[in-house]
């Protein structure tokens, strides 16, 4: 019996289908990665995994897997409206804010339902925040980054994370708004980190062309440079002393919005905004290519991972740029910029909308402020008591935007049930998570 054309065609769909569905378990060191489906973390932290290349599900070592990555193929990629910000940089989504008073804020979230947050562990929350058209998502294709660029040899692709085991250079241009958001992680092995990685460039050697904008991270911390004309000088715009050592876990999140038309960037890492940066000169980059790289040697491995570009068109979130003020004093900012200091008394749902309740420190009288009309709320700094004593074994990523630290993290049935520091206890919906990344010791 032969097997025609379409009946080959049809079999190797099915089997790519199966593949890009899967679950991907990526190993520390150079030991590859396993497609699959996670079926349990248990209790002794041994991972249970089904293979198809296994009758019986494989016991795979926590110590040696650096990250899963999730099935997503069925998820909705949904941002939600509100986002708290927690004093040790976790994020957590919120689709409601049920109450809010001198103890404790209640939140409807899509990960873990209604979730209790002390008011101590409370850094800041946003409100209104909108959809962003996602340009891109994810090193889907490594060829199509490499292809007749840098060191190519040297990049492997887990999952949709690019891993250097030396210099290495990957580049793509794509179809570019505006105003666009970057977004990555960064993640290195016992090596000093050396990246730069540049975007609105035109990916071309000529002296009138190549004009771009250059984020830098290695020992001697991070900048954000400018380049003009390949004979020019990079100029630097904006540096930080946030260097490797400081980010004992040897990972960190960054975020960069470019608003060329008003000529400015922010900087974002680890959820926390490094603050606003005025470009000075009159002409701007207006190329949409984008490129990684790593300039350490061989002996330990740098991963790029978590890629997104989205249209940016929130501009709500340059307020946590601003210097909050008084930090024994709740404040507030509104969507028109209008700014307060004083004591948030308490917040609570209504059948139209949330309601905010300020006593601002020029004001007898407090005011009602409806959530519509709120961008960003900074909690007064208290001492925060932590819940659980236990140490951060994974980090928990959500889809659209959020993470959390947890401990003792089990999954089983599709039920994950996890210890975070300040919350306590969650029951957290395997669906909402995108990855799992093990927290190096």
């Amino acid at each position: 019996m032969t097997i025609s054309d379409q009946s080959i065609a049809a079999i190797t769909l099915a089997l790519l289908t199966s593949a890009l569905q899967a679950d991907t378990a990526s190993f520390s060191g150079d030991h590859g990665q396993l497609s699959g489906t996670l079926e349990a973390i248990g209790k002794d932290g041994v991972i249970l995994w089904s293979s198809p290349y296994s009758k019986d599900p494989l016991k795979l070592r926590a110590d040696k897997v650096d990250q899963i990555q999730l099935d997503s193929s069925q998820t909705a990629k949904k941002t939600h409206p509100i986002q708290l910000t927690l004093e040790n940089g976790d994020v957590l989504p919120a689709s409601g804010i049920r109450t809010l008073d001198g103890e404790a804020l209640l939140a409807e979230t899509p990960v873990a339902g209604m979730v209790r947050v002390p008011r101590p562990a409370l850094a800041s929350a946003q409100f209104g925040i909108s959809e962003r058209k996602v340009i891109y998502m994810g090193f889907d294709n490594l060829g199509l980054w490499t292809r007749g660029v840098g060191e190519p040899e040297n990049w492997r692709l887990r999952g949709s994370t690019l891993i250097s085991s030396g210099p290495s250079i990957a580049a793509r241009d794509f179809e570019l708004p505006r105003n666009f958001t970057l977004s990555f992680s960064l993640a290195w092995e016992d090596i000093s980190p050396d990246y730069h990685i540049t975007f609105a460039d035109p990916l071309v050697k000529a002296s009138k062309q190549e004009d771009f904008y250059r984020f830098d991270f290695d020992r001697s911390g991070i900048r954000i440079s400018r380049q003009i004309g390949v004979q020019g000088r990079l100029r630097t715009l904006a540096q930080w002393q946030r260097h490797p050592k400081e980010f004992v876990d040897k990972q960190i999140d960054v975020r960069i919005e470019v608003n060329r038309e008003q000529r400015e960037l922010e900087l974002f890492i680890n959820g926390e905004s490094e603050g606003v940066i005025k470009d000075p000169i009159d002409s701007i980059p207006d190329a949409s290519g984008f490129s990684f790289h790593c300039q350490t040697g061989s002996g330990g491995k740098q991963m790029i991972g978590d890629l997104e570009i989205t249209e940016l068109n929130d501009s709500r979130t340059r307020h946590l740029a601003e210097k909050r003020g008084d930090p024994a004093l709740d404040c507030l900012i509104t969507t028109d910029d209008d700014r307060w200091t004083g004591e948030l008394l308490s917040m609570a749902a209504s059948p139209d909308e949330a309601v905010v309740i300020f006593q601002t420190s020029f004001s007898k009288e407090a005011w009602e402020i409806p959530e519509s009309e709120i961008s960003t709320l900074f909690f007064a700094e208290q001492t925060v008591i932590a819940v659980d004593d236990s140490e951060p074994t994974y980090l928990l990523k959500f889809h659209g935007k959020g993470k959390l630290s947890v401990s003792n993290c089990v999954i089983s049935e599709g039920q994950v049930s996890a210890i975070h520091p300040l919350l306590g206890e969650l029951a957290i919906d395997r669906k909402a998570i995108r990855a799992i990344r093990r927290i190096a010791k």
